[in-house]
């Protein structure tokens, strides 16, 4: 019977017309069931976003517009071990996801909240060593692609330097040189650092904690521009992340530091300072942009960059930032804090950066 069927539609004939017509559509539409869709365009500069772990699983870590991605944090203990393995431990199936698509995902150590016990454990021959074997056990067991230090306890003064920061400086120094030396090839090493320059603040701060040779270790300096305004005493109630914070920073760190600048990795907040009062910033909070938006409904919040005492960076100026990067040769931005983004593409930060880096 399938013979009878066969010879059968053999004797068919199908007027030229309509197979004309089912060409023309299987060019637009594609035949036979198994198109694919095109696979995300890779960025021409690195997008190297900072993710708490703490927002996992619940958060949805946006893949396909990131290049590096940092899990803060990795903090120690007073005696120099890691105190967030067990948690960061649970979490590695949803590494393992970014680094399918090409991802190069990281564990930050320290952090702003860890600086004064990674200040005791710098300071510390055998907890410091402890606390570099904890590191790189945990880049071999778990299969991260390197090591991110966040290191931020400075005492900084009218010098850009304070009482113990040479010291401190240069055991940080050694930190790095002996982690790219132990660290397995292959396996990239960065740190965050402070944007601070004697221009602003009136040359009170840390700009000088740094040396220039430092950095030779290091794949990426990711640099904090951000912060330059807060709740403490003496600061501004004013702009906390400008594009002329942005645009210094960039160039003392590839002019004075030497920093070549495919290193530099130029830092955007995705997050506002939110003051209290025009008189005094003592009291000033962060707020996510997200909350932002939330917060602010009728405000076209998405293109602003202060409502009120609330200051952030909206789109233009992220698109602005973007722009400085791709045109002046930097390496790429790096984000504090990716989870504080809007889900929404159409407010997006992170969309706003992907797009300028793929569509340059």
């Amino acid at each position: 019977r399938q013979m009878c069927i066969r010879d059968s539609l053999k004797n068919i004939r199908i007027p030229m017309k309509y197979l004309t017509l089912w060409a023309l559509l299987c060019i637009l539409f594609g035949c036979g069931g198994t198109s694919q869709e095109e696979p995300p365009k890779k960025p021409s500069k690195i997008i190297f976003g900072y993710l708490q772990y703490e927002q996992l699983p619940e958060y949805q870590i946006p893949w396909d517009q990131l290049t590096h991605l940092s899990i803060a944090f990795g903090r120690a203990t007073e005696e120099g071990g890691l105190a967030d393995a067990a948690n960061i431990e649970k979490l590695l199936p949803i590494f393992r996801e970014g680094q399918k698509k090409g991802v190069k995902v990281l564990l930050s150590a320290g952090g702003g909240g860890n600086k004064a016990i990674m200040a005791g454990v710098l300071l510390n021959d055998t907890y410091r060593n402890r606390f570099k074997k904890e590191l790189l056990k945990a880049v071999e067991d778990w299969g991260f692609d390197g090591l991110d230090i966040d290191y931020e306890h400075w005492a900084g003064g009218p010098e850009g330097y304070g009482e113990g920061d040479k010291e401190k400086v240069a055991l940080l120094e050694n930190f790095y040189k002996e982690l790219r030396t132990e660290l397995p090839k292959g396996k990239l090493l960065t740190a965050a650092v402070s944007a601070d320059y004697p221009e602003w603040n009136g040359g009170w701060g840390n700009y000088n904690v740094y040396t220039n040779s430092m950095f030779e270790y290091l794949d990426l300096v990711n640099i904090m521009v951000y912060d330059f305004t807060g709740g403490w005493k003496s600061s501004k109630v004013a702009q906390h992340a400008s594009m002329e914070h942005f645009r210094m920073a960039a160039k003392r760190w590839s002019e004075i530091r030497g920093v070549p600048k495919e290193k530099i990795i130029l830092g955007v907040p995705f997050y506002g300072v939110h003051f209290v009062s025009a008189e005094t910033p003592v009291g000033a909070t962060h707020m996510p942009y997200k909350e932002i938006l939330t917060n602010y409904p009728n405000e076209q919040a998405t293109e602003k960059d202060e409502i009120g005492l609330l200051f952030y960076n909206g789109k233009p100026t992220m698109r602005a930032k973007a722009g400085y990067v791709n045109d002046n040769g930097y390496g790429g931005i790096m984000i504090w804090a990716i989870s504080h983004d809007s889900p929404n593409k159409e407010e997006s930060l992170l969309q706003v950066l992907y797009d300028a880096f793929t569509e340059h």
